[in-house]
């Protein structure tokens, strides 16, 4: 029986990724690295950060300065002021959900909090936002979704993630809980997950089902 649903943010709830990888982008031509964004995007889905400059400094053998991520993360959230959006029907499908709710990803605190009141959706999760670098545990590792399990106070097997990346998926399933795989796309038809939606519209008849089952 489903009584928790843990929700991703970037890709998931807000569509960030493309603004996130805008910003890189553009901070990279700073070095004369040019990227596109929607290689950037594919390439980095549900990274941890530190993960995504370890790669770009090998494969294009640079050092970044040490303002690098602060300056990041400035212009990322300048871009989410002015463009952020939640996906379509994100709203709707958080009004209509009949259990506990939460978000756990892998962005900081800052950023998630940034997105959530900038697109509205802060009033949804009533604080029950948890970020990897509060534990220390970054997805595909299981330990934010266990950690969000356990503040929200509920065991894993009743507890469902909504991911939208490859290292969502598998940190979910390391966990023990149940995944649903927003792929509006179609990016990741061979993903192990065990439900799958191409729409937040279809996501409170699936919780309802799950929460009615023992």
């Amino acid at each position: 029986m489903i009584k928790c649903v843990i929700f991703d943010c970037d890709g998931t709830l807000v569509d960030s990724e493309t603004l996130s990888s805008e910003a890189l982008s553009i901070k990279l031509a700073e070095y004369n690295i040019f990227e596109p964004s929607f290689k950037l995007t594919d390439q980095n889905r549900g990274a941890k950060f530190v993960d995504v400059l370890k790669r770009l400094t090998i494969e294009h053998q640079v050092t970044f300065k040490d303002s690098f991520v602060a300056e990041f993360r400035a212009l990322v959230a300048a871009l989410f002021a002015d463009k952020l959006q939640a996906f379509p029907d994100v709203q709707g499908a958080l009004s209509a959900l009949n259990v506990a709710v939460c978000v756990a990803s892998n962005a900081p605190a800052d950023q998630l909090q940034l997105a959530l009141q900038t697109t509205g959706l802060e009033k949804y999760f009533n604080a029950k936002v948890y970020s990897a670098y509060t534990v220390k545990s970054w997805k595909p590792a299981p330990g934010i979704f266990l950690y969000a399990a356990a503040e929200m106070g509920y065991p894993a097997h009743q507890c469902l993630v909504v991911e939208d990346s490859p290292v969502g998926i598998a940190a979910g399933k390391a966990a023990g809980m149940l995944t649903v795989l927003f792929d509006p796309v179609g990016l990741y038809p061979d993903l192990p997950f065990d439900f799958k939606i191409t729409s937040m519209q279809e996501l409170p008849a699936l919780v309802a089902e799950l929460s009615q089952k023992t």
